[in-house]
């Protein structure tokens, strides 16, 4: 059983995983290309910066994970 912080940042990932997979579809739909181009560029930061949060997210998972293997 992983401790409470530990399932917390599982369902967080999770739920941040599939607002990236969403936004990314976004980006070829026609509303997206009918944004302004300032929004669109705000839009990809934003993308980005859900891609780095998720990075650190599953890092972060790793390392409770490696230590709770050494338990």
């Amino acid at each position: 059983m992983s401790a409470p912080h530990v399932d917390r940042m599982n369902v967080e990932h999770f739920e941040l995983s599939e607002k990236i997979t969403r936004l990314n579809a976004f980006f070829s739909s026609d509303t997206y290309k009918s944004l302004d181009p300032i929004d669109q560029h705000l839009l990809l930061g934003q993308f980005g910066a859900m891609q780095a949060y998720a990075s650190a997210l599953f890092l972060r998972l790793m390392r409770a994970s490696a230590q709770d293997d050494g338990k």
